[in-house]
């Protein structure tokens, strides 16, 4: 009874994260394209091939196809793009997903580091929002459990001492509340290895 409880509370736990990591992601693209964002959609999806090239490109570079369909959801809804541009991205994002495979067993840690520090240094050094909400969509994806894993169990750094701030931080549900992603990812990410290592029986 106490195992299911523990990987129910685990899957619970990771599609909360998965699906903060997606409202993040697209409302951080949508701030970086401001106004100008229907008049975007409208040219790269004229042409339902065109659409199915801006699927495949959106999903590598988000590397995940459910991020761009959530999105592509998002925009139908809000009247952004209508029935038939959807189609044709959904279809590139299904093709995209079979490219992420590739990108996925690429070591993380490698890439993974300096991408996160660049996004963070071009966050510390812009003036404005869509500077800031750049930066953050660069590095986002980047924070996710793995790269916290492999980090942990390499010695690179010791991450739980960085987060553990975070962690103690009275004020994280209203920074997860008020979208301030920037301010908590490094909390996300090793939080979600420890738990991961708490539920495998492994030593945190």
């Amino acid at each position: 009874m106490g195992e299911g409880i523990s990987i129910l509370l685990n899957v619970l736990g990771g599609l909360g994260i998965f699906l903060y990591g997606m409202e993040n992601m697209a409302s951080a693209m949508q701030k970086v394209a401001g106004e100008k964002l229907k008049n975007i959609i409208a040219i790269v999806t004229k042409n339902r091939f065109l659409g199915v090239i801006v699927g495949i490109v959106i999903t590598l570079l988000v590397q995940s196809s459910s991020v761009t369909t959530v999105m592509v959801i998002g925009f139908v809804n809000a009247s952004l793009m209508n029935l038939t541009q959807a189609l044709g991205v959904i279809l590139g994002a299904n093709i995209g997903t079979t490219a992420v495979g590739w990108l996925l067993i690429l070591k993380i840690g490698k890439y993974g580091l300096p991408i996160a520090g660049i996004g963070a240094i071009l966050g510390m050094f812009s003036k404005n929002e869509k500077g800031k909400e750049k930066a953050k969509l660069i590095s986002n994806r980047i924070n996710t459990p793995e790269l916290g894993e492999e980090i942990l169990s390499s010695g690179v750094c010791d991450m739980i001492s960085m987060a553990r701030p975070f962690l103690s931080d009275p004020f994280f549900l209203e920074k997860a509340k008020n979208n301030k992603a920037k301010d908590i990812s490094p909390c996300i990410s090793c939080n979600q290895s420890c738990l991961d290592n708490i539920f495998a029986g492994k030593t945190v």
